[in-house]
């Protein structure tokens, strides 16, 4: 079955936008497809006006709070893309399912705790990064055990990544040098030569003198 306004829902909080929690039960059997807006929060609204967007209703989890821990300032019911897609999915099967919910759908978060692993390990083996964050956000201790079991040497990476920036910035500054001395050789040419026009020009006058 195709997409179409009379079973495909987009999921973003605009101001027309119906929550999750006041869909009645028949209309949650037809909803087939739920599209998701993934992209800065800046940019969302400029996707949203994509003409093929055009008729689909509109849905918003309205009692979610997120506990992304990226900061930004629109709100903390603004969720993150999985956080929407986990939130929508168990609504769906709440509504849809004859059965108590039991978990069905609680695997999507799989991407959410592995990236965000992944994030703390990262910021681990690279201390000089600051790592902006929510207040709220879910606090994570293990990343130096999860590189120990992933076989990672701490010490050893961050010297690594410390000798990678110090490469780097000797690069730049290698690179800024060799802009200076070309700015600098530029304009030595450029006053010879405006001596040496000079000079043509005077002994021009002077022989015709």
């Amino acid at each position: 079955q195709g997409i179409s306004s009379d079973n495909t829902v987009v999921l973003f909080p605009a101001s027309d936008a119906v929550p999750l929690s006041d869909i009645p039960p028949p209309t949650w059997a037809n909803i087939k497809h739920a599209i998701f807006i993934d992209s800065t929060w800046i940019t969302a609204n400029q996707i949203l006006s994509d003409t093929r967007l055009d008729g689909m209703p509109r849905v918003v989890i309205a009692h979610e709070q997120t506990t992304f821990w990226r900061y930004h300032n629109f709100g903390e019911t603004c969720l993150s893309t999985i956080e929407c897609i986990y939130h929508f999915a168990r609504q769906h099967a709440v509504h849809t399912s004859c059965a108590a919910y039991t978990g069905q759908v609680d695997e999507l978060i799989f991407f959410y705790s592995h990236y965000y692993r992944k994030l703390q390990r990262g910021y681990l083996l690279r201390p000089e990064r600051e790592f902006l964050h929510k207040t709220n956000y879910i606090k994570y201790d293990r990343a130096e055990q999860d590189c120990k079991e992933l076989g990672i040497d701490v010490a050893a990476a961050r010297a690594e990544a410390q000798r990678q920036i110090e490469a780097i910035k000797s690069a730049k500054r290698q690179r800024e040098q060799q802009i200076q001395e070309a700015h600098l050789a530029t304009q030595a040419s450029q006053v010879a030569a405006a001596d040496a026009a000079r000079k043509a020009s005077k002994q021009a006058q002077a022989n015709q003198h």
